[in-house]
């Protein structure tokens, strides 16, 4: 996957921003893998994504 960054419309964990490596899209749902641990999120609670660059 790639490496992104999201902003989201309401905290999970009390975090709006994370960032981490696209693991699965499933329907309405997308994973996440943020510092070793899967973390899942609902499409329509994020914001914003951006993917980051590698040069």
């Amino acid at each position: 996957g790639e490496e992104v960054t999201l902003v989201l419309r309401m905290a999970v964990q009390n975090r709006r921003k994370w960032q981490g490596v696209i693991k699965a899209v499933d329907g309405e749902m997308i994973t996440v893998t943020v510092e070793g641990k899967d973390e899942v999120f609902a499409l329509s609670n994020i914001q914003k994504a951006n993917l980051v660059p590698h040069f």
